[in-house]
Parts: structure tokens; sequence; C-alpha cells
């Protein structure tokens, strides 16, 4: 019965197992306080045990001589010829394919190629094209920069 600010608190536990739970319980408990490092409380009224000493008997352990019999192996082996090393031929030497000359764009092609270009809509791609190259108009660039612009076109989509 427990009394909390004036109010009487009355629990009845009907349990035919209880005591035997209890023990269980109380068990865990230990256990888990061994665990721990802590050493249980002794219950109120159990009797203070009595140290025991134990002496330790001396065992005698018989053993048997075991004899092991070895059997003969016999190891048949081939006479090994060596495997020649394979011969590998020299590479020819390599002789370079003679190349196409770049084509030679004249102005006029880039000009209908940019035509093209201007039509679909890219007015604004060939002009950062042009200030890529650092000209105002195609009729600036150099001929030597006509396949390098070329490309750039191409790059643009345009068919040459």
């Amino acid at each position: 019965m427990a009394q909390t600010d004036g109010i009487n608190i009355n629990i009845t536990i009907n349990a035919p197992d209880i005591k035997e739970a209890m023990t269980d319980f109380k068990a865990g408990m230990a256990y888990f306080r061994g665990v721990s490092g802590a050493k249980p409380a002794p219950e109120p009224g159990t009797p203070k045990p009595e140290p025991v000493t134990l002496k330790p008997e001396p065992v005698t352990i018989k053993s048997e001589p075991v004899t092991l019999k070895p059997e003969p192996v016999t190891i048949k082996s081939e006479p090994v010829t060596p495997k020649p090393e394979p011969v590998t031929p020299k590479p020819e030497p390599v002789t370079s394919a003679p190349t196409a000359a770049p084509p030679q764009y004249k102005l006029a092609d880039l000009a209908k190629a940019a035509a093209v270009l201007m039509d679909n809509g890219k007015q604004s791609q060939l002009l950062a094209l042009l200030k890529q190259f650092d000209v105002r108009s195609m009729s600036q660039l150099e001929p030597a920069q006509y396949g390098a612009f070329a490309t750039a076109l191409r790059g643009l989509g345009a068919k040459l």
C-alpha cells in the first residue's frame, strides 16, 4: 500500500506463479549486476555464506605410443622436352601512306555555307565565330585561316 498526498492506493495481484517469476527476475537482476561489476545486495535475513576452499586433485593422463607406418610413394616422371620458343617475325618498317592535301577553300565557298547557316537562324553563332577569328566580316579573313574557319562552320552544321 502506497500513500501519495493523502490518497491511498491498494494493488492486489492474483498470480499463482508470481513467486517463481520473482525468483527468476531476481536471478536475472543478479546476473546483470554481475555483468556491470556491481555485487548483488544480500537479501535480508540471509546468512552470510561460508568461504569454500577447493583443493585441486591431480589428474593423470594416460597415453599410448602411436606408431606410424609410412607407405611407399611412387613418383612417375616423364622426360621433359623443352618447347621451342616461337619466333616472332620482325615488323616491317611502316611507310606512311600518301595523304591527300587538305581541301583548299575559297571565300565564296565559305560565304555560301555561312548563308545557309544564317537562313537556319544561326546569325548569333556566326557573329561569335567571326569574333573568335578577330574579324568583323568574312572578307577580312586571311586565306591561311580559311581551313580553320571551314572546320568551325562544320561545327555549326554547315555542309562544306
